[in-house]
């Protein structure tokens, strides 16, 4: 929101009547707008070359970024999603010649048990298990064996990127592409997880392919992977790691997974140009993941630590900051410290910077969906998923 926003504004006004109306000073703006900017160069540097190399994006977000929800009826709608929007509103803003790309990375399955989605590509067979807070983007992986198996239905694309990741499981992961054997791969590590690991299956044409991952011995990892359509050497890539009901204690872990670990291999395999932290909301607002602001401020030191340290490109960093959110349980800290905890962080950094989302969606007065909120009042709608899309997109590229 700038001063432009606000009701009635006039030039007459001060700055503080400006900002009691819900605005922002000219002075205020412009501080924001340098900011931003410093804080992205390395990102737009990245994206000065997007006609030669791809543009990578990675995300860390719980279920608001995940885009839980979204849809008629409860169902997943992946075309709505958040990071689904984004991808599309950056295609549309920069396009790259022969890189039109097919969408994000896509989870077989989200971090919830809903699931399968309106639109969801992947189908199920012998109802794999779902793993959380172990593996893959998002800390989501699922555990094929025997006669189990996870299906891309490939349309559109001229290659299919599968993420999987070695653990103790005596595995070995096998691809097919329309039933034949593409390749068998070891997945086996007896001392420790590892990730970050993908394949690219070529598909010969853009009609319609099925791409199966199945295990041939033992069980293994498989997360998910990334439609690609040109931009597998040029234009943008985003790698979704998204956590329905995870908080910032889940992606600092050390046990009983290694989550941090993990989460440093995806990383280091992906380097990426920016680097987009959306978390505080079950910190906040879900019992079993609670923790004062200050922890939550510890943790998000911690994740941005790894991912510089695991990115020889040493990305750009937003940290996405919700809109007020009302707790149905007993918070340690109010809602205004997490907000407050990420402000701190990029205040201290110069590469760094805090996408406000209270200033793009707000929830009172008065509390209701057409805001941009599901009517759970904390989670995007459709329309809000679209919108978020269109001003993330505009903070990145403006």
């Amino acid at each position: 929101m700038g001063v432009l926003d606000v009701p009635g504004y006039s030039r007459a006004q001060t700055d503080a009547a400006i900002v009691a109306a819900g605005g922002v000073t000219l002075r205020a703006q412009n501080d924001q707008d340098e900011k931003r900017n410093m804080a992205l160069r390395r990102f737009r540097v990245g994206m000065a070359g997007i006609d030669s190399a791809p543009v990578v994006i990675f995300t860390e977000t719980d279920s608001i970024g995940e885009g839980y929800n979204l849809g008629a009826g409860g169902a997943w709608n992946k075309t709505d999603r958040p990071m689904d929007r984004l991808l599309a509103e950056l295609n549309r803003r920069l396009a790259v010649t022969g890189a039109p790309g097919a969408g994000p990375y896509v989870p077989v399955r989200m971090a919830s048990s809903v699931g399968p989605a309106t639109g969801w590509p992947w189908t199920l067979s012998g109802s794999p298990a779902l793993s959380l807070d172990s593996m893959g983007p998002g800390l989501r992986t699922n555990i094929v064996s025997g006669t189990q198996y996870v299906e891309y239905a490939a349309l559109g694309i001229t290659k299919f990127r599968v993420f999987y990741g070695k653990g103790p499981l005596a595995g070995t992961l096998r691809i097919r592409l329309d039933g034949t054997v593409v390749t068998t791969i070891a997945v086996n590590d007896v001392s420790v997880n590892t990730d970050g690991f993908f394949y690219d299956v070529a598909i010969p044409d853009t009609s319609a392919h099925a791409v199966r991952l199945e295990a041939s011995a033992g069980a293994v990892f498989v997360h998910g992977g990334m439609p690609l359509n040109g931009n597998d050497t040029k234009g943008w890539q985003i790698i979704e790691g998204g956590h329905s009901s995870a908080g910032s204690k889940v992606f600092v872990a050390s046990t009983p997974n290694d989550a941090r670990k993990v989460r440093r291999d995806q990383i280091a395999a992906a380097q990426p140009h920016l680097y987009y932290l959306e978390l505080g909301a079950n910190d906040f607002a879900n019992d079993s993941q609670k923790l004062t602001a200050a922890a939550f401020k510890t943790n998000v030191q911690a994740m941005i630590a790894d991912a510089r340290t695991a990115s020889t490109t040493k990305p750009s960093i937003v940290l996405g900051a919700a809109w007020e959110l009302n707790a149905a349980i007993t918070p340690l800290s109010p809602w205004k410290d997490y907000r407050a905890a990420l402000y701190d962080i990029a205040a201290g950094d110069a590469d760094i910077v805090v996408f406000d989302m209270a200033q793009r969606v707000r929830t009172a007065p008065p509390l209701d969906n057409a805001r941009g909120l599901l009517s759970d009042l904390t989670h995007l709608s459709t329309a809000g998923s679209r919108a978020w899309a269109r001003d993330f997109a505009q903070f990145l590229l403006a």
